[in-house]
């Protein structure tokens, strides 16, 4: 949806278009539109334009009866009046807030009148009944006070972003110096509006009358302060505030203080002024600052949430450096927050600092996440480090990441997805067969680029990066340099690992698994093919568990997808 124009571009927009035309082909647009209108939409168009013409002006409300009427209002939500209980609706097929609905247009009524207070400006009625209207708003809280499907704002066909704009607009103009507007303006907008209504700009606020407000040069410097001192959490939008300064008035000192602040998103702030600075074209002077935030990280372990926050700004540090610097940047960036694009992005930035170092260089990536996270006890870490092993050709190592029968027994499938299918198909030099690319090795190969995305809710996982990472781990498997009793070994391994791999899954009836289980037992199996020219290995598991028949559809079908079955 696109964004909203404020009142001062609005009327600006309408002026330009309406300044070249006379009465005569005023008259021609009007009638032009109307005519085009379907016959349903006639009767409502002339009523607003009546109501355009009417010669007398709108009969402006008085002062007491608006904000009587607010607190009236908020009596009766008080009172219970609006909400009814709590239930499921089998039309909506969800539950709701049931109760009076007559709030609803009630509420827009007076929201509509502090508009037009606002727009008269009556600044001292605008901020006093938006206070009261949105005070009222936040009544609902664990218990409901007003009967709605969704929520009370998504009720409402009142733009709430606007009318917090025009809130914060009015505590500017009614603030006896900027000290005062700084202060009660940063409270309003980041601790009373609520979230669905807090413009995003300074510029919304300014804009919510067509002139500009008096002293905004005097004003920037007590705002940036404000907002400084009130960095509780490092609040997205108030550094979002303190950019807008900054790329008003080139002075990023304010951003500078925030981000040296301790606490709970300082990693952002910092993110934010380097944002600043490289908007002003200071990208040395960015980098630096990436230095200096990255350098705050200490020792330890590196798998929680706020060493996360980090790997942004480390991946902008990557962005902005070179050579040697931008690879130790993205592995930094990768053993903070593992993902499948950034193992792309690093074995990329390691490729372009020198071609043929992108496997070692994911090989050592891969040593300092072990590192950085004793014991690996999240299997989405283990499964990337096995990702980045194989890239490096460490296929010994890889393997001794595979989780133990009883971590299957839990779910923890993906280590096993990564490494066995490119295990196997070293084993057998299976890159070289001439029916590669109809195998289940090879289907899996290519799904194992898949098989986590990131530690943290799947971030930055696109689909051009998985085709991107499947093609590096079969050009790893092409360049592979193994002997024969090496290959023995690996496969003599993996044997062991998918026989009680499936043992572990059929046995405990984990029927979400079957599938996997079945890819197995192919890939298992057409090795075998490959190296013997025969194997019996899937129609001997079949004939083992031949009471399950769920297993027995899958494995069906997966022979399907091979032509050596």
């Amino acid at each position: 949806m696109p964004d909203a124009l404020s009142l001062k571009r609005f009327l600006a927009e309408l002026d330009s278009l309406l300044s070249p035309l006379d009465e005569k082909k005023l008259r021609s647009v009007f009638t032009g539109y109307a005519s085009g209108l379907p016959a349903s939409a006639r009767t409502e168009f002339l009523g607003h334009l009546r109501g355009l013409c009417a010669s007398a002006p709108p009969v402006q409300q008085r002062d007491p009866d608006l904000i009587a009427e607010i607190e009236s209002f908020i009596a009766a939500v008080e009172s219970g009046k609006y909400y009814d209980g709590w239930g499921w609706d089998p039309e909506l097929r969800h539950e709701r807030a049931f109760g009076d609905e007559s709030w609803v247009p009630r509420m827009d009524t007076l929201f509509t009148g502090a508009a037009t207070a606002f727009l008269d400006s009556r600044h001292d009625l605008s901020a006093a009944a938006h206070r009261l209207l949105f005070g009222a708003l936040a009544l609902d809280g664990d218990e409901p006070v007003f009967s709605y499907e969704f929520s009370p704002a998504e009720s409402l066909t009142t733009d709430l972003v606007e009318a917090g704009a025009r809130w914060l607009r009015s505590i500017y103009e009614l603030a006896a110096d900027p000290g005062e507007a700084a202060e009660v303006m940063a409270e309003t907008w980041l601790e009373l509006l609520p979230h669905g209504a807090r413009p995003s700009s300074l510029l919304a606020v300014r804009e919510t009358l067509p002139t500009e407000p008096a002293n905004l040069e005097v004003f920037y410097p007590r705002w940036s302060q404000e907002l400084v001192e009130r960095s509780g959490g490092h609040d997205p939008l108030r550094g979002r505030l303190l950019r807008e300064v900054a790329a008003a008035t080139g002075n990023v000192s304010a951003l500078i203080e925030a981000a040296r602040k301790p606490g709970l998103g300082q990693p952002h702030a910092y993110l934010d002024l380097v944002d600043a600075l490289r908007d002003h074209g200071d990208e040395e002077a960015a980098l630096d600052i990436c230095r200096e935030g990255l350098g705050l990280l200490s020792g330890g372990d590196r798998s929680g949430w706020t060493a996360y926050q980090w790997a942004p700004l480390a991946e902008t540090a990557a962005d902005l450096a070179y050579g040697k610097e931008a690879v130790e940047f993205r592995i930094q960036a990768f053993t903070l927050a593992t993902s499948t694009r950034r193992l792309v992005a690093l074995h990329r930035a390691a490729e372009a600092q020198h071609s043929g170092s992108g496997g070692q260089v994911a090989g050592e990536a891969a040593d300092r996440l072990a590192a950085g996270a004793p014991g690996l006890a999240h299997h989405h870490l283990a499964n990337f480090r096995a990702q980045a092993l194989l890239l490096a050709g460490r296929v010994d190592d890889a393997l001794s990441l595979l989780p133990t029968a009883n971590a299957v027994a839990n779910g923890a499938s993906d280590t096993t997805l990564t490494v066995l299918p490119y295990v196997l198909a070293a084993s057998c030099g299976a890159v070289a067969h001439r029916d590669w690319e109809n195998t289940v090795l090879h289907t899996m190969l290519a799904a194992t680029a898949d098989a986590g995305h990131s530690v943290f809710y799947g971030d930055d996982h696109r689909a051009d990066d998985v085709e991107t990472l499947s093609h590096l781990l079969e050009r790893a498997l092409r360049e592979q340099i193994s002997t024969a009793p090496e290959r023995t070994a690996w496969l003599r391994t993996a044997h062991g690992v998918i026989d009680r791999w499936i043992g572990t899954t059929l046995n405990g009836k984990q029927r979400a698994l079957y599938g996997d289980a079945a890819r197995l037992a192919a890939a298992l199996t057409e090795t075998g093919i490959i190296l013997d020219g025969e194997s019996v290995y899937l129609d001997g598991v079949i004939d083992t568990y031949r009471r399950y028949v769920a297993f027995r559809r899958e494995a069906d079908k997966v022979r399907r997808e091979s032509v050596l079955l």
